[in-house]
Order: C-alpha cells, then structure tokens, then sequence
C-alpha cells in the first residue's frame, strides 16, 4: 500500500510482533514498511533476466551506444539492469555523456526536503529534480566517474 506523499510502502509479513508508528500511522503486527528505493535495491536481484539487451546504467552508457544521441530524458538502470529510472543526459557539455543529478530551472520544485527524499529522489527529469543518493552511489560504483558543476540558476 503506498500512502500519497510519506512515500512508505507496506508490505505483508509474519516477522514483525508488535504495531508500530511510522509517520503518524500505526503499521499492524502482520505488516512492515520500507521506503520504495530499499525495496527496490533488494528486489532487483531477484528480477534479473537472461536479457542479451545491454541496458545503460548511465548517460555515458547511452553516447556510447548512440555517440548521435541528443541531451534529454533517458531512462537507465542502476539496478541490475531490470527497473529503469528517468534522467536528463547532457549529450553535449565536455563531450557529453553526463548524468544530471540536479536539474534547477524555474524553481518550480521545493529543493528544502527532509533527507530521507534525498536520498530517494525527487522532481521531475523532464523540469527540476533530484536524482537520488542512492541511485548515485548505484552509478558512482562501477569505477572512476568524472564530476563538473554548473550553473544551474540557482
């Protein structure tokens, strides 16, 4: 059961023994709740595929596979390849290839967050968004990655 904005999922269980409250709501004995990106860390492994297809974990994936691809909204999977993710790749700064973590345009969306949403992600990759810590580290941890900053107009 996902409940609107908390972003908590619920899920049944037999191994948790007493009720529980999790932002304002009691979470029954037969439940327990984990946030949309843990559960999908730990889902993904099971989901692999025999796919030939090779999927890009990054933008730097998609300019090689494509070196005449555009900058735009491209989805990329950090997680084992199975369950994609929306980013903006920049297809033409410094050779392109980059992966936008931020993206800050109109102030449109309210970057002042708890830390658990950074750590999620928010926004939207088509206007102003977060990409998320953990999809981050995912992307970060296939090896050496170059970093630049920009002018985001904020």
């Amino acid at each position: 059961m996902y409940t609107g904005n908390s972003a908590i999922v619920c899920v049944q269980a037999v191994c948790s023994s007493a009720n529980t409250l999790v932002n304002g709501n009691v979470v029954q004995p037969d439940q327990f709740c984990v946030s949309p990106v843990l559960l999908l860390m730990f889902l993904a492994p099971l989901l692999i595929c025999c796919s030939a297809e090779e999927k890009p974990v990054d933008c730097s994936d998609i300019l090689q596979q494509d070196p005449h691809s555009s900058s735009g909204v491209y989805t990329i999977y950090p997680f084992h390849r199975q369950l994609g993710v929306p980013v903006y790749c920049d297809m033409e700064t410094n050779e392109g290839g980059w992966t936008i973590i931020q993206r800050r345009m109109d102030g449109s969306v309210n970057f002042y967050r708890p830390w658990d949403q950074y750590v999620e992600g928010f926004g939207d990759a088509n206007r102003e968004y977060w990409f998320g810590l953990e999809f981050m580290h995912k992307i970060t941890a296939r090896g050496k990655k170059r970093a630049a900053g920009g002018d985001g107009g904020f």
